[in-house]
């Protein structure tokens, strides 16, 4: 079974410290009286899931392992970093348009005066200002 992230877990090092949060529990008296993060509070409450159990414990670990594992990566270089708000949005458009599992991660380059530099595990996509004036500088010069 998938499960879905919440939006607040967007890289693989996030998701790697919902899976040693997950380690941590031993037993689902255990998980009631340690303290949960925000994160696994919300992975548990998106996913309708009430009570850890070793053997629910052992399935969610096999499951975030493997999403870890086959899920895709995009990589964004933006001029300036987004805030919260900007984050979530674009996590939330990325995984309802591309894949529900997607993980993010947001760079901040100085080249991209405008626009992003997005990359995938096989392609680049650069939709940067810096690179439209650079890739018409025969143009640019003509019109000036």
């Amino acid at each position: 079974m998938d499960y879905r992230l919440p939006h607040s877990i967007i890289t693989k090092s996030q998701l790697a410290s919902l899976q040693r949060e997950l380690v941590r529990l031993s037993t689902a008296k255990t998980a009631k009286q340690k303290k949960l993060s925000d994160d696994l509070e919300q992975f548990l409450a998106m996913n309708r899931i009430g009570t850890i159990t070793a053997e629910l414990q052992k399935k969610l670990l096999t499951a975030l392992a493997a999403t870890a594992k086959n899920a895709p990566q995009i990589t964004i270089a933006l001029g300036s970093l987004p805030d919260t708000d900007e984050r979530i949005e674009l996590i939330t458009w990325l995984r309802s348009q591309i894949h529900p599992q997607l993980l993010l991660h947001i760079v901040q380059d100085s080249d991209v005066i405008a626009g992003a530099v997005i990359r995938t595990e096989r392609n680049v996509y650069d939709y940067s200002l810096h690179s439209a004036i650079f890739s018409n500088t025969n143009l640019l010069a003509q019109k000036l």
